[in-house]
């Protein structure tokens, strides 16, 4: 995987989730921190299985088609960042995801996980369990500096 960020950043790479021997060696986790050390976002790549799903009611506020980002379906990839509603409660990420995932009406929590040849991609925002505490809350964080570095590095995934 290669990406760009911000030059004040840094990334660590670390052990990511793996199913077998095999998979262990082929999987890994790219963490990036701001210039403060904050770890702000999560790139995995690997053969690894996880996840679960769900309804929801799905706001999406910001998606863009990642360029030159296909999986192995032949699907185009897409940055996004939603809002879920779950029993009255809300959900946020940010991060790259199927196209159809960031369409209007998707009711289901979905998958981050975009299949490549060497496994899976999972490229997220890390956020606390309640980022927000509003979708005005969330709409005001997409003003500021830190969104759009956020959505700029996402915006810049590739596969190599």
């Amino acid at each position: 995987m290669s990406f760009s960020y911000p030059a004040a950043w840094t990334v660590r790479v670390v052990q990511a989730p793996y199913l077998d021997e095999a998979g262990r060696r082929a999987s890994r986790e790219a963490i990036l921190a701001d210039a403060a050390g904050n770890d702000l976002v999560s790139i995995t790549s690997g053969m690894y299985g996880d996840g679960a799903a769900g309804p929801v009611v799905r706001t999406v506020l910001d998606a863009e088609p990642v360029p030159g980002l296909v999986n192995t379906a032949g699907e185009q990839a897409a940055f996004g960042f939603i809002a879920d509603e779950v029993s009255g409660y809300w959900h946020f990420s940010m991060g790259i995801r199927r196209g159809e995932e960031f369409s209007p009406g998707f009711a289901s929590s979905g998958s981050p996980q975009f299949l490549l040849p060497n496994g899976a991609l999972v490229a997220r925002v890390i956020f606390e369990d309640v980022a927000f505490p509003s979708l005005d809350a969330a709409k005001a964080w997409m003003r500021t500096g830190q969104y759009a570095q956020l959505r700029a590095l996402l915006l810049s995934v590739r596969y190599v």
